[in-house]
């Protein structure tokens, strides 16, 4: 960002107009979130899990508290059993729930990155790699994800989204 407003824009006092396009950002993200179509499949999948009684945690490196908000808003927050996420890094909130013994095992890590397979992958987890495609462009972060997966057999999730 600083780049961008020193080098291209000339600015050098630009918090103020940074901190007005942050929060306008966050704002565009919330409510994209709120309004994403779930994956097909999913919401069933999470209800016999509910149903089942098998715990499901969001491990994110997102907001807590606006993941808390948009799946309440949702009404998806029934399924989880607790979300957890960022300033720690994924592989270290799998290792909190497994020192706290609330994460069964076997367990399914879901994931949409290469630092979400190396997280599962620490702790014996298999992997779901989730390949998320909009009409705008590839989604995940993860470009080489799914040639990846189909070279090393890891299970893999092909979804399009609407965003």
């Amino acid at each position: 960002m600083q780049y961008y407003f020193e080098a291209i824009k000339n600015q050098q006092d630009y918090s103020r107009v940074l901190e007005q396009a942050l929060v306008r950002f966050a704002l565009i993200v919330r409510e994209e979130l709120i309004k994403s179509p779930m994956i097909k499949g999913v919401e069933t999948f999470l209800r016999q899990c509910l149903q089942k009684q098998i715990p499901y945690f969001v491990n994110s490196g997102g907001d807590q508290q606006e993941l808390r908000e948009v799946f309440a808003e949702r009404d998806i927050d029934q399924f989880f059993s607790m979300i957890i996420e960022s300033p720690e890094t994924k592989k270290q909130n799998l290792e909190k729930l497994i020192t706290q013994d609330q994460l069964p095992s076997p367990s399914l890590f879901w994931g949409d990155t290469y630092s979400d397979y190396l997280a599962a992958k620490a702790y014996n987890m298999d992997f779901l790699y989730v390949s998320a495609v909009s009409a705008v462009s590839a989604v995940s972060e993860w470009q080489d994800g799914i040639q990846f997966c189909s070279n090393n057999k890891i299970l893999m999730m092909n979804c399009s989204c609407n965003l």
